[in-house]
């Protein structure tokens, strides 16, 4: 098939590349400056903005399906715009550019994140409600375009399918994503303390895997959740013991340290113009990680079955080894 993508230069989009690569796809892909992790690489490249509708045209001119993983991922609320800007005003812009180029279907990246999560005794599945107005700006963003691209799909204008993955980590993490940088920190003794709470972990290579399955199987204007195994950081680190070649220490700071230090944290990366990492909406979200994400439904749809997550930490640390050497 030919194939339009957004987003394909982060770390879910370097995997998903590769995959449609390996089945022979014939690719297009929306960059702006930094395509390391296209490097290599047999595809067609539009720079572009994710805005501008003649880009999106150039871009979607005879594909048959579109990805669209372009969003921007914040941590500290929404202070310049930017997160609406991409993740709402952007998904409209593409399913527009979708209609306008005849798209057969339309596969969108949401998030967990996009949904109201449920208490911790309850299963998390899509049929939770959509992240509402009260939420973090990047929760708020990603439920609102979650929700336009599934009326979108159940009202017949295009076919859409909605993938929500949780967090994901794995090789070809280039640049990197949090996720990745936060285990590599953790496996170059760069981490002395650790926070408490944890994630669902998903491998890019499974969630790459279950949206080239999207381009035939699912049904139209339905979301569905790419989970993997919840682990908690310090779990993280005992697995990552086992892996790898020196001590990893694994001491946890207390809560009432780290929310002491989040709004100097959070202070000083805006004045060095860097992205937070320690930020209380960070905190809330590791101490708040579900330990029941479903994903029955990917499954039975798209057969998403995702592999056991030290297999995940294996290749990952393998990949951070060599492309670092």
């Amino acid at each position: 098939m030919q194939i339009a993508i957004t987003g394909a230069t982060g770390h879910l989009g370097a995997a998903l590349v590769r995959v449609l690569a390996a089945d022979g796809h014939q690719i297009r892909v929306l960059v702006r400056e930094d395509t390391r992790a296209l490097r290599g690489l047999d595809l067609q490249t539009v720079r572009g903005d994710l805005l501008r509708a003649t880009d999106l045209d150039q871009l979607m001119r005879n594909a048959e399906v579109v990805f669209h993983l372009a969003a921007r991922i914040s941590l500290d609320g929404d202070h310049r715009g930017e997160v609406f800007r991409t993740n709402v005003l952007g998904t409209r812009e593409v399913m527009a550019a979708c209609k306008r180029a005849g798209v057969r279907r339309l596969i969108h990246f949401g998030s967990v994140h996009a949904f109201q999560a449920p208490s911790a005794d309850q299963v998390f599945d899509e049929s939770c409600p959509l992240a509402g107005p009260d939420a973090y700006a990047y929760e708020r963003s990603k439920g609102l375009a979650l929700g336009e691209v599934l009326e979108m799909g159940r009202s017949g204008q295009l076919e859409t399918i909605a993938l929500c993955p949780t967090a994901v980590i794995g090789p070809w993490d280039v640049k990197p994503s949090r996720q990745g940088g936060m285990l590599h920190d953790l496996w170059r003794g760069r981490l002395p303390f650790l926070p408490r709470g944890g994630f669902n972990w998903v491998d890019s290579r499974d969630v790459g895997r279950a949206a080239a399955a999207a381009m035939t199987a699912g049904t139209s204007g339905e979301a569905y959740l790419l989970s993997g195994q919840y682990a908690t950081v310090e779990e993280l680190a005992l697995m990552s013991r086992e892996i790898i070649d020196h001590p990893i220490p694994v001491r946890i700071m207390p809560d009432a340290v780290l929310n002491a230090i989040a709004p100097l944290a959070t202070w000083w990366s805006r004045w060095r113009q860097t992205e937070p990492v320690i930020t209380r909406e960070a905190l809330d979200h590791l101490r708040n990680g579900h330990p029941r994400i479903s994903h029955q439904r990917a499954s039975a749809d798209l057969g998403f079955y995702p592999r056991p997550l030290e297999k995940t930490l294996l290749d990952t640390w393998q990949w951070f080894s060599q492309s670092s050497s």
